[in-house]
């Protein structure tokens, strides 16, 4: 509450804490209080230290009739008058009392600097809560006083001794010293901040300020000072030498003006005059400092168009003599492996980082084919590589202008300029519905779901008859978002408008009468590199994964045309390169294939067949609801559960009786395969390569713990970080939850509380252990059973 007025009693507090080193000081009372409405006064009550404390150092004194009026408000002059006598000044020495105390408090006020940075206050008015912490903090860097003996001739021409007042001298030199020096230990320099850069090995900010000698370890990024003149207060230990940095602020001297590099005009370096929206700025003649947000020396060649630029005056010249940039890329993220992370630059084909997935600072779900804003370590304060998810912008091209490669769309109101060099970046047309553009700064990068985009595609799985007198057919067809629609299309050749063909794939606009399709003669009619159109058998081999030597990509859209009937119609189905990856080993019959590198986008036809199901690696969930079985309209019957899964709790999970194998129940640890989103094979832990048991962590050392199960010996176990699937569960409250392993209670001398589910491999590792696949930690350390009962391990006898 800047605003508030400071009250009598909480000044007192204030000045107290100040002259105490910033921590609040242990005071007591008189037996008989100084004042009398202070004690009685239960909402000023806390304060009689402090105010008893400020009048016995005749900081404070009382307002008449033996009251203090601890609730009434604090002018700025009488603020400045208690702070001038807490840095040395007498009052009565310094006529701060009589009829002329305010002229000369404001006059020694003035002087000492006590009204710096808030000069146009009414000193008269109350004092508001922010001003006297500025007046505070004033006095904490303005000199103490002290009073020294000098001779003076009087009227008569008689020498006597008086004492007047001087800044304090400590030591045996000439040194002043500040409030802040005396009661803190605190130093204050000024320099300008050229360089903060994280030290991992003990979690600091390295900061450099120039004209200051020691680098600081800082707690604090004071990155966002780059390049201003700061000053730094500090502290140094008598004895050790170390400093320790107290903090940094910016002086009154900074001018930072910020821009984007393409709306700058001209060229930035030493002596040159740039304009930005109309105004000059001149840079310094001899010199400037052009540096990445650390500090490091940023070549020109990396500064982008669409980069942020601030130029700092940090002497008030009106020169400007650093420039700071983030000299971010915006990037593709091309694949993540368990070492590495794969970007390409979004705006041309030369630029690619490969940097370890350790070193690489990155938003939570950072996925392929994501598109981020990336800047290199060399100019990251962590001194890691840094990724941040890149703003997208989605609707309707509103209106392009321009030629290429200097074109601009306007989208939702707002116009992004084609980012150069503009080898990639491809303008959508007007008209154009995006699904998203990527930008930066007013710039864009890459778009999708313009017309004739991989995002609008439709396979055509059954033409019927025409409407009488209309160019529509009606159509069943297969849409690249995965779902099926019966409607009304044609398609447009030039100013014809044609019947659709069966098994083919198209892309569309929609309009309210039905679907208008196009033919797509080439890759790049929806973004694609190229095509493979199949006249002599093309194949797809779920075996390599491969179209001859292409690989399908894990996210390709895969079309599957099947079970085709007597009247040439399909069945379709779209699942994803992954879930191809897993049919069962074979070639399968491609009717065209589009590539970006890898297979994006292909037509697979099954013919008369049925999908194959996927197979894959188990998984592992826990069952936290009471399994029950429904039947639909075609008479199938379902077990219909919530499951907890690696990827989070699955409400409503049906899967079909004749996919379960044994009995299920709820809080059991079971395994699964999916085909697509489809859970198959469903049944309790599969025990001919893995052992499944339930039972007690007694031990746990790093990645090895130990498990007493519910019948046998214990077992030392390991988690491995590729192959361990771990879940966390609370069965008590039938949820998941988040915690780690831990060692299991004991309910008494001959029990434990079961608290794992484990499945582990029953072929021992080199070192002895079992790997555990997959296990389910209670993280209320007290397992329940189907009927909710605690689940109990003997304590082995010795």
């Amino acid at each position: 509450r800047p605003a508030n007025n400071v009250t009598r009693a909480q000044m007192c507090k204030m000045i107290c804490v100040a002259l105490n080193g910033g921590k609040e000081p242990t005071l007591g009372t008189n037996n008989t209080p100084t004042f009398n409405d202070v004690r009685t006064d239960p909402s000023s009550s806390w304060a009689e230290s402090f105010i008893e404390s400020c009048y016995s150092q005749g900081i404070v004194s009382g307002v008449g009739s033996g009251r203090f009026s601890p609730s009434g408000s604090v002018t700025g002059t009488q603020a400045a008058r208690m702070l001038l006598v807490a840095l040395g000044y007498r009052a009565d020495l310094a006529g701060f009392t009589g009829d002329s105390w305010a002229i000369n408090v404001n006059t020694a006020a003035s002087a000492k600097g006590l009204y710096a940075g808030i000069e146009t206050i009414d000193a008269n008015a109350a004092l508001s809560r922010d001003n006297a912490a500025q007046m505070i903090w004033n006095a904490l860097n303005a000199y103490e006083v002290e009073y020294v003996s000098q001779l003076v001739t009087d009227k008569d021409g008689k020498l006597t001794s008086t004492l007047v007042p001087q800044d304090k001298v400590v030591g045996k030199t000439d040194d002043k010293i500040t409030l802040l020096e005396d009661k803190y230990e605190a130093k204050t320099e000024t320099g300008i901040l050229n360089s903060v850069k994280f030290d991992s090995s003990d979690k600091t900010y390295t900061t450099k300020i120039s004209g200051i000698t020691s680098a600081f370890d800082a707690t604090q990024d004071y990155s966002s000072l780059m390049g201003q003149e700061v000053k730094a207060m500090y502290t140094t230990d008598n004895k050790t030498k170390d400093t320790v940095l107290l903090g940094i602020y910016a002086t009154a001297k900074n001018q930072v003006i910020t821009a984007i590099k393409g709306d700058i005009t001209g060229t930035i370096a030493a002596g040159q005059t740039v304009k930005i929206d109309g105004t000059e700025y001149d840079f310094d003649n001899t010199a400037i400092t052009v540096v990445g947000p650390n500090g490091e020396i940023l070549p020109a060649a990396d500064i982008k168009a669409y980069h942020e630029v601030a130029l700092v005056d940090n002497d008030k010249d009106k020169d400007y003599d650093y420039v700071i940039v983030n000299p971010f890329d915006v990037v593709k993220v091309n694949s993540l492996t368990a070492k590495k992370a794969y970007f390409e630059a979004a705006e041309d084909n030369t630029r690619t980082y490969n940097p370890d997935i350790d070193d690489v600072a990155s938003y939570s779900g950072m996925a392929e084919d994501d598109y981020a804003y990336l800047t290199k370590n060399t100019y990251t304060v962590s001194g890691d590589w840094e990724a941040v998810k890149a703003d997208t912008v989605s609707g309707k091209v509103a209106g392009i202008k321009g030629s290429d490669p200097n074109q601009s769309i306007q989208v939702s109101g707002s116009w992004y300029k084609q980012a150069a060099p503009a080898t990639k970046v491809t303008v959508p047309n007007n008209g154009d519905d995006l699904e998203y553009a990527v930008v930066a700064n007013g710039y864009f990068f890459a778009t999708e779901g313009s017309t004739g985009s991989a995002d609008r595609l439709a396979l055509v799985l059954k033409v019927g008859d025409g409407d009488f007198d209309s160019d529509y057919r009606n159509v069943k067809m297969l849409l690249s978002d995965g779902t099926t629609t019966t409607t009304k299309a044609y398609v447009k050749n030039g100013g014809d408008k044609n019947k659709p063909d069966v098994g083919v794939l198209y892309t569309y606009t929609s309009n309210s009468d039905g679907y208008v399709l196009k033919a797509i003669t080439d890759g790049a009619n929806i973004g694609m590199d190229s095509d493979i159109i199949d006249n002599a058998g093309t194949k797809y081999s779920s075996t390599t994964n491969k179209i001859g030597a292409k690989r399908v990509a894990a996210d390709a859209k895969v079309f599957v045309l099947s079970e085709k009937d007597a009247a040439g119609a399909y069945t379709g189905k779209l699942v994803t390169g992954a879930t191809a990856d897993k049919w069962a080993d074979g070639d399968y019959n491609v009717t065209v294939a589009f590539t970006d590198g890898n297979v994006k986008i292909m037509v697979v036809d099954m013919a008369a067949a049925k999908i194959p199901n996927a197979t894959d690696d188990s998984l592992y969930g826990v069952i936290l609801s009471d399994p029950y079985t429904s039947t639909n309209d075609d008479g199938d019957t379902f077990y219909n559960m919530d499951l907890l899964t690696k990827d989070g709790v699955k409400e409503g999970v049906q899967v079909e009786d004749s996919e379960v194998t044994g009995t299920i129940a709820k809080n059991q640890f079971v395994s699964y395969k999916m085909d697509g989103d489809k859970y198959v094979d469903f049944n309790e832990a599969d025990k001919t390569e893995v052992t499944a048991v339930v039972g007690a962590v007694t031990d746990v050392d790093g990645k090895y713990i130990t498990v007493q199960p519910t019948t046998g010996s214990a077992i030392e176990l390991k988690i491995d970080e590729d192959d361990s699937t771990i879940l966390y569960v609370d069965t008590t409250a039938g949820d998941a939850a988040t915690g780690e392993i831990k060692k299991a209670n004991k309910k008494d001398n001959d029990n434990y509380y079961a608290n794992i589910m484990v499945i582990y491999k029953k072929t021992p590792e080199t070192d002895g252990t079992n790997v555990i696949w997959g296990a389910a930690f209670d993280v209320s350390n007290t397992l329940q059973n189907a009927d909710d009962e605690d689940v109990l391990v003997a304590i082995p006898k010795s």
